[in-house]
Order: C-alpha cells, then sequence, then structure tokens
C-alpha cells in the first residue's frame, strides 16, 4: 500500500503514513489533501480504502476484497428485495402517485394510472486508450469523457430501478426504447398503461422549433405541468451524486461494478429516505388553478401580434426627426432615474 501511495503522491513512507492516520479524524478532507504535492492523483476510493486500511491495520489489497465481498452481499441480500419492478404489485405501485400528477394526467381517478418518470444522468470518467471506447465515452456537449445510466422513479421519488451502462453517444430515447426491449419485468409493470398499439401515454416538456422565438401558450402551459411532476427524478438524480462522492467521477477500472454501486445507493434511498411531496398541504388549491388555467388564452398576444418592428431609420425618420435625441436618448435615460419624481413606463 505504502509503496503506490508514493509512487501517485511522489512522497516518502515517513510522511505519508502519519497523514493517513489522521485523515479519518479530519472533517474538511481538503485539509488533508491540499498537504499532498500533486492532489489531482488522489482520489476519493484511494483515500477511503487507505483510510480502512489504516484503521483496521489492512493493506489496500484486503481491504477491496472486503468491500467486494460486502458489495457481492447487498446484491445478493439486500437489493432485490428493495429496487426493481417486481418488488411491489401493481395496488402499490399505484400508492407512490401522488396528489398533483393523479389529477393532471389520470383521465380517470377511480381507476387510475401508474406515472413513471424517466431521465438519464451521467458521471465523469477517465480517458482511454481503447480507441472505441475513447469515442463512445465522449460527450461533444459537456467536452469530457461520461457514460450514462438511465433511472425510472415514481412521482414521490422511489426509485424503480437503474439501467446502464450506455455510451455518451446514446440520447434518452434510444436508451429507453433499449430497456423497453430487454426489460422484460419493467414491461409487465407498465402494461396496463400500453395501448393496442403499444403506445405509451408520453408527457414531455415541449421543445421550440427552429422558426419559432418561444413557446405558443398552450405548450408553455403544458410543459410547466409535465415540469411539476418531474422534478423528483432531477432531485434523486443530484442527491445521489451530493450524498455518494463515488457516483459522481470514477477511475475505468471501477466501471465494472459501477452499476452495482448504483443500485446499492437507490436501495439505501429507497429503504431509508423520506418520500417527495411537494406542496402537500395546498395540493388541493394548485391543482384546481392549474386545470383553470389549462385552457388560458394569452389575451396580450392579439395585440401584440401585429405590434411593428421599429428599427433605427424609422426612429430617426419618424419619432425624433433627427439623431440627436436619439444618441442623447442614454443620458436623458439616466438622468431621469436618479431623480425619483420621474416614472420609466413600457
Amino acid at each position: 500500500m505504502i509503496s503506490s501511495c508514493k509512487i501517485e503522491t511522489k512522497m516518502k513512507k515517513v510522511y505519508i503514513e502519519p497523514l493517513l492516520k489522521t485523515f479519518r479524524l479530519i472533517a474538511n478532507k481538503k485539509r488533508l489533501i491540499s498537504q499532498f504535492e500533486n492532489p489531482l492523483w488522489i482520489s476519493n476510493e484511494f483515500c477511503v480504502k487507505s483510510t480502512i486500511g489504516i484503521h483496521f491495520d489492512l493493506c489496500q489489497l484486503e481491504v477491496s476484497k472486503i468491500c467486494q465481498q460486502v458489495r457481492e452481499s447487498l446484491m445478493k441480500d439486500s437489493v432485490p428485495f428493495n429496487i426493481g419492478p417486481n418488488i411491489k404489485t401493481r395496488n402499490e405501485w399505484l400508492k407512490h402517485n401522488s396528489y398533483i400528477s393523479s389529477q393532471i394526467f389520470c383521465d380517470n381517478t377511480n381507476n387510475p394510472d401508474l406515472i413513471l418518470v424517466c431521465d438519464g444522468t451521467y458521471f465523469y470518467c477517465e480517458r482511454s486508450s481503447n480507441n472505441t471506447f475513447q469515442r463512445s465515452t465522449y460527450s461533444v456537449q459537456k467536452k469530457r469523457h461520461l457514460v450514462k445510466t438511465f433511472v425510472i422513479c415514481t412521482t414521490d421519488g422511489f426509485i424503480v430501478d437503474i439501467y446502464g451502462l450506455y455510451e455518451a453517444t446514446k440520447n434518452d430515447s434510444s436508451i429507453l426504447l433499449d430497456i423497453f426491449y430487454t426489460e422484460d419485468d419493467l414491461m409487465r409493470l407498465i402494461a396496463h398503461a400500453i395501448n393496442k398499439k403499444y403506445k405509451l401515454k408520453l408527457q414531455y416538456p415541449a421543445f421550440i422549433n427552429k422558426n419559432q422565438n418561444q413557446l405558443s401558450t398552450f405548450d408553455a402551459i403544458t410543459t410547466r405541468l409535465v415540469t411539476k411532476s418531474r422534478y423528483v427524478v432531477e432531485a434523486m438524480n443530484a442527491f445521489l451524486k451530493k450524498s455518494f462522492k463515488a457516483l459522481s467521477e470514477v477511475k475505468n477500472k471501477s466501471l465494472t461494478h459501477i452499476i452495482d454501486d448504483y443500485k446499492i445507493a437507490c436501495t439505501l434511498v429507497n429503504k431509508f429516505l423520506k418520500r417527495l411531496f411537494s406542496d402537500d398541504d395546498y395540493n388541493i388549491e394548485i391543482v384546481n388553478n392549474m386545470k383553470r388555467k389549462l385552457n388560458t388564452i394569452n389575451e396580450l398576444e392579439c395585440h401584440i401580434d401585429d405590434f411593428p418592428k421599429i428599427d433605427e431609420q424609422i426612429i430617426k425618420n419618424h419619432i425624433t426627426l433627427g439623431s440627436y435625441q436619439l444618441t442623447q436618448g442614454k443620458s436623458y435615460l439616466a438622468e431621469h432615474l436618479n431623480n425619483e419624481k420621474y416614472e420609466i413606463r413600457v
């Protein structure tokens, strides 16, 4: 353990042993890491395993074996009973529908549909000498190498399952399609929501077309309805990365078991975390207001659709009748704003 530490940190054995012994006593890890010559070489996994090894007088290889045994035990005895589409009956899953989502998206509240929220997330990984892996994990958007996972949860934050690993080049729609083709347990769970044409009732935020500057009134309202329910999956993804640091950025050698680590983390969340309910005290009033405003007409839009586009030339020729007032406009505005007697109305 010490020899490998010496190579990574470029420090001698006599210096690194006291630091590792005091690591578990220091609340702020940054204070310890800042003492190393090159802290970029030190990962969370390295620090944790080294701390455990020092505390129990074990070498890092023994700590790695014990961690693997614990991981296998949790995957066998705990994960199958706390995460997965088949751990509950359909009626039990329906109890996880939030009141707001049920009232908005279910046509028949007496026989409600199961509402699931899906979203992809990612974690950063290292570069690789394997060209195929290098290309498949590079994200043009993030400008970094990453691997994707896909989370499905209920509207109260109970995680149904997490799927992966997927390439950085795959989008959420292709990932979801792969899951539908390969995961029989999930298909049995959502069988009641599938119509005769093998389609789901999908709700997703609206997108602006190329020729549009903004969403229409109806699209903007329906997008808010979806956002009101889909925030839970964003909150769960953020909670997992914030609470379990090893899930935010991993080394390539840990990719073989990272999905198991994700499932273990989701098991702990389902078992011990309080369910998410937004605005539980005012949900009836909120639902009534959202339904009432669903078909609201934007009256202002009728007046501004034909509002003329005024350029600088029109202002000079027809409003200011010259360029002097136009160039002095900023000075006039600053003067009036400094004087509390004036109001600027647009």
